[in-house]
């Protein structure tokens, strides 16, 4: 309501009802009241409207100006740009704070042509000669390099043109550049490598990335909605937890690496970072973690650090991881006050192995070894691989010297099985040093000598074997405890040989055949007997080996002096028990007659009675299958057994060899010989020659001759000598040999 259009009523009322009351005063008679009274209510009228149409205007006005107050608040608030352009293009009217977008501000704008002002926007111009057509519609233009909406309004006059075009252009330009921030951060966000998580101030996971989904397995459809959190580990306990959170409201950053589970369970490690978010009053509104899968970063250095230390042949610890190991373990007895051992292990002949076979034999025996060296040692015990063939164990915490020498033992124990390399059988033995702390050294400089100079003097000792250096003590007492593994490496040696005894025709002296024996030329113990060996052998499992090497080996011989035309017509080769149960030992056989070219009735086969009575259907079955071969089979040793004698019915044997015990009863007026007529008695009957083992005296010829015995065997005729010897002393006795 306007008071104060009420207040000028009110006073022109009061005004014009004071003028009728002095006019009906002075009024005359005769005059009509009525009339006076309408043309009094007529002027107030007029007035009163005059007034009322001022008020109204001044109201209007008023109302303009305040609109047009709040037209320049608005648009001096706001990025808004209010303008007119009239029908001559000019530009009527122009508001707003982006106005200076436009122009410079001292430039004045209102009333330029329109086209001169947005010459730089063509397509703004174009969108006014649309706009002069008529109609409303809405573009986006930019003006002077800034972004605008424009909403563009058509006037008409009465005549239906469009004399007034009316437009609010808004400014988009920060919009659009956080637009343009959001799709790059939401590109980022998607295409990162690492992965990101976006939590409420809950933790609850809102939204999370490509790569978190490529890194986890998890898709966000498994993931949203559910708390963020990380499994359970050893070195992540709820301790940890509390530490990253507790570390996160502090600083509102953690970083840090953790272990996180993968969807098929797998474990990962992952570097990551923890973010807290605020709000514009300073409250945590979201939780944001980044994290890359790092598994494969720490698996390649964990490898370069392995490679560092370890080497690469054998995965064994190298000198460097070696010596520090050392060092440590010294430290510790030292400081404890106990026992350390170190063992130097250097492989007998190591270099002939990689030059006569190649290198990827040795290569491939050296892995070999390290790997029977770590099946022997404790857990805490350290095997690595110096250079070459040399390999160290460093034994901690150990006892007494038993102990120390029960390792050495062990070590040198893995060189007893055969290495099977490349579709072949190796035998390989070791020289062992042994240096203990603090007897032989109190540091690792003289300990690391003192075990390689232990080395080298079990080197010196024959090899294959131990040196102790604090007990100045070799494995020599307990020699035989290493026969085995160097029995295996005598055949690649070349240490196996054979000689030859000759059989002789007593009444003539000719001789007619020999036995090939077996000899061990050990490189440090000299002639090792078949006595000696021979059970070891067997104990070991060589005999099969040893002897099919025989078997050839003296086949070959026999043929070379048949081609050079020796006067012999047999050799004979002994059978052992485990031979005999060998069901392949026939065929051996045959290939070693077939190899030499050696007719099958040159040779003959010894087997022991005693072997023989141990499965005597067996015997008969390997002694006929012998026969069908052609070779022919002695019995050795004949004379000793307790079973009767009848057994000799059923085996196809061609001799029997009295064995030598008989002979040593033989003596000067002393003779007992009612078992050996009746042998040679037996023989008779059978139809087998006899021969007489052991013969040494010419007392033992006479007497054998005299009793029937045709053939004998013994030192009178030849101690088993070698081929060449022996071909010298045939040569002698019939004509020479070449």
């Amino acid at each position: 309501m306007d008071w104060r259009y009420i207040k000028q009523q009110i006073g022109i009322t009061v005004l014009f009802a004071l003028i009728e009351l002095l006019l009906v005063q002075n009024m005359e008679s005769g005059t009509n009241l009525w009339q006076l009274l309408v043309m009094t209510a007529i002027v107030w009228l007029c007035v009163s409207a005059v007034l009322y149409s001022d008020l109204l205007q001044r109201r209007q006005q008023h109302q303009m100006d305040n609109k047009s107050l709040l037209l320049d608040v608005i648009s001096s608030s706001s990025p808004v740009m209010v303008w007119s352009i009239d029908s001559h293009g000019r530009i009527a009217e122009i508001r707003g704070r982006a106005q200076k977008n436009v122009a410079d501000a001292s430039k004045a704008v209102t009333g330029s042509d329109a086209r001169q002002v947005f010459r730089s926007s063509p397509g703004l111009l174009r969108d006014i000669e649309r706009a002069r057509k008529g109609g409303k519609f809405m573009s986006y233009q930019p003006i002077n390099g800034r972004f605008f909406r424009h909403h563009f309004q058509s006037h008409e006059s009465g005549s239906g043109s469009v004399d007034m075009i009316h437009c609010v252009s808004v400014d988009l330009t920060r919009e659009k550049e956080l637009e343009e921030q959001l799709r790059l951060s939401s590109k980022i966000f998607s295409f990162t490598a690492d992965a990101i998580v976006v939590t409420d101030n809950r933790r609850v996971i809102e939204s999370v990335n490509n790569s978190f989904t490529e890194i986890t397995g998890f898709s966000a459809e498994d993931v949203l909605g559910e708390k963020l959190g990380l499994p359970r580990t050893a070195s992540q306990d709820v301790s940890f937890y509390k530490k990253v959170w507790r570390d996160l409201k502090k600083r509102g950053v953690w970083r840090g690496e953790v272990w996180s589970k993968r969807k098929s369970g797998e474990l990962f490690s992952g570097r990551m970072t923890l973010k807290t978010v605020y709000d514009a009053d300073g409250e945590v509104s979201n939780y944001v973690a980044f994290f890359s899968d790092v598994t494969d970063l720490k698996r390649s250095q964990e490898e370069l650090r392995y490679l560092a230390n370890h080497d690469s042949l054998t995965g064994l610890p190298n000198r460097r991881l070696f010596l520090d190991r050392l060092d440590q373990g010294i430290k510790r007895a030292r400081r404890v006050k106990d026992r350390l051992a170190v063992y130097f292990i250097d492989l007998d002949e190591f270099k002939q192995i990689n030059d006569t076979l190649g290198h990827h034999v040795g290569d491939s025996l050296l892995k070999e070894v390290g790997e029977r060296l770590r099946g022997i040692v404790r857990e805490a015990d350290t095997v690595s691989r110096l250079a070459g063939d040399e390999f160290t164990i460093i034994a901690e915490n150990v006892g007494g010297n038993d102990e120390v020498r029960g390792l050495a033992k062990k070590i040198l124990g893995i060189f007893e099985l055969p290495f099977n390399l490349h579709d072949k059988e190796f035998y390989v033995s070791a020289s062992v040093g042994i240096g203990v702390f603090p007897d032989d050294g109190e540091d690792l400089i003289t300990l690391m000598k003192g075990a390689d100079a232990a080395m080298y003097k079990a080197k010196a000792e024959g090899r294959n074997g131990y040196y102790y250096l604090s007990a100045k003590q070799a494995n020599n007492e307990n020699s035989d405890l290493f026969f085995n593994s160097e029995l295996r490496m005598a055949i690649p040696r070349n240490q196996l040989s054979l000689v030859y005894q000759p059989q002789v025709l007593i009444h003539t002296g000719e001789v007619i055949g020999c036995e090939a024996l077996m000899r061990w030329n050990h490189h440090s113990r000299g002639q090792v007997m078949p006595n000696t060996f021979i059970p070891l052998a067997e104990q070991a499992g060589l005999i099969r080996e040893l002897g099919n090497w025989a078997l050839e080996s003296a086949c070959e011989r026999m043929s070379k002096w048949r081609d050079q035309g020796a006067p012999i017509q047999f050799m004979s080769v002994n059978v052992s028990l485990t031979q005999m149960q060998d069901k392949k030992f026939p065929t051996m056989v045959e290939r070693a007659l077939e190899k030499s070219g050696l007719p099958a009735s040159c040779l003959m086969l010894d087997i022991s009675e005693k072997s023989i009575l141990v499965d005597l259907s067996h015997s008969k079955q390997f002694i006929e299958k012998l026969a069908d071969i052609g070779v022919a089979v002695s019995i050795d040793d004949f004379g000793t057994g307790k079973a009767p004698y009848g057994y000799l019915k059923e085996l196809p044997v061609s001799v029997i060899k009295v064995d030598r015990k008989l002979m040593n009863d033989i003596k000067i007026g002393k003779q007992n010989d009612s078992l050996l007529r009746a042998i040679i008695g037996l023989g008779d009957v059978l139809g087998v020659d006899v021969v007489a083992e052991g013969v040494e005296r010419t007392i033992q010829e006479k007497y054998l001759h005299g009793v029937g015995c045709r053939f004998a065997q013994g030192f009178l005729y030849g101690k088993p000598m070698s081929a060449e010897t022996f071909t010298q002393q045939m040569g002698s006795n019939s004509h020479t040999i070449q």
